[in-house]
C-alpha cells in the first residue's frame, strides 16, 4: 500500500470521531491562519483529511481550545455538515 494511502486511512480512522455540528460555536481562522495553522503542524492539511464525498466548503476553526475543520459534503445528493478534529495524529493524546 502507498505511503500515502495509508497515511490517509490512518488519519480517516483517527477521524471517525464526528462532532455534533450543533455543538459548534466556534471562532473560525482566517485563510491565512489556517495556512499557518497546517504549515506549524497544529492541523493537517485539509488534503489529507478521508472524508466519504466531495467537500463543498471547509473552514478551520477553534472549538473547545481545540482545532476543527467544519465541512459541507456532498455524498449520494445529501449535503451534510460534518465537524472533525483537525489535529495531526502524532500531537494527540494529553
Amino acid at each position: 500500500m502507498k505511503r500515502h494511502q495509508l497515511l490517509r486511512n490512518l488519519i480517516m480512522a483517527s477521524f471517525v470521531m464526528l462532532l455534533s455540528i450543533t455543538s459548534v460555536e466556534a471562532a473560525c481562522l482566517t485563510a491565512q491562519q489556517a495556512r499557518h495553522a497546517v504549515q506549524n503542524n497544529q492541523a493537517v492539511p485539509l488534503s489529507a483529511l478521508a472524508i466519504n464525498g466531495q467537500i463543498i466548503s471547509a473552514q478551520l476553526c477553534q472549538q473547545g481550545g481545540r482545532l476543527v475543520y467544519v465541512l459541507k459534503v456532498l455524498n449520494e445528493g445529501n449535503v451534510n455538515r460534518l465537524v472533525v478534529d483537525a489535529k495531526p495524529i502524532k500531537n494527540r493524546g494529553g
